[in-house]
């Protein structure tokens, strides 16, 4: 399993420069690039969520986002913010599903599948433990988790810190949990009650706890947030 995620992320992290992702950010604004089929179909489902938040979840936000480094406490002038902001725009991808090639309207664009790969990689470790015969088990990257079988015959216990979306698909969930983290509680609550089989939860800054209607608050709460 550990095989096929640095497999994956050989393919899709921004930080390699001999990965696909990079090959497609340094070269698709001049020429279609081919993504290969694995790639091309989870960017094409990034865009499809990109329409469906209404472009709350957008993967060339790295036109900006490259710009920060906040570990290092750097973050870019007012003036480049308005520059690259002009390349965040999903609409600017085009995409050719007879070759699974890739292009981009404009220089500047550039992808970041930071909010879907990892989602992308649990269901493959998952996949991965079912041809094993595994019925029983998790699959965590980060904050997606995947969830198979029971703990013991009793159900998974999962911790809640911020926006969560819970679904049958740990791709989507990924990128719904960063949506609704961009959207707020509002409409992002409004966007889950209109998905089947998917519900969220959501902590605000002071700690309120806010449920899509599927889930149902408990009748007492033992929660403590400092």
């Amino acid at each position: 399993m550990f095989t096929e995620i640095d497999r994956i992320n050989s393919l899709m992290s921004t930080y390699l420069d001999d990965s696909q992702i990079s090959a497609i950010n340094r070269d698709a604004a001049a020429a279609p690039v081919d993504a290969g089929p694995e790639l091309f179909q989870l960017i094409l489902r990034s865009l499809d969520i990109s329409v469906l938040t209404r472009g709350a979840f957008d993967i060339t936000y790295d036109s900006v986002g490259q710009h920060y480094d906040f570990r290092e406490e750097q973050r870019p002038d007012p003036a480049t913010v308005t520059e690259e902001l002009k390349s965040i725009n999903y609409r600017l991808v085009r995409m050719n599903r007879s070759n699974n090639s890739i292009s981009f309207d404009r220089p500047g664009v550039l992808f970041n599948l930071g909010g879907i790969a990892k989602g992308y990689s649990v269901e493959r470790g998952v996949k991965i433990l079912q041809e094993y015969g595994v019925r029983h088990g998790r699959v965590t990257a980060g904050g997606d988790t995947r969830l198979l079988g029971d703990w013991c015959g009793k159900p998974w216990m999962v911790g809640i810190r911020s926006a969560t979306v819970v679904g049958p698909d740990a791709v989507i969930t990924d990128a719904l949990s960063t949506s609704v983290f961009v959207m707020g509680v509002d409409r992002g609550l409004r966007l889950i009650a209109t998905l089947a089989d998917y519900e969220g939860i959501v902590i605000d800054a002071m700690g309120r706890l806010y449920y899509s209607d599927g889930f149902r608050p408990p009748e007492t709460s033992n929660i403590e947030t400092e």
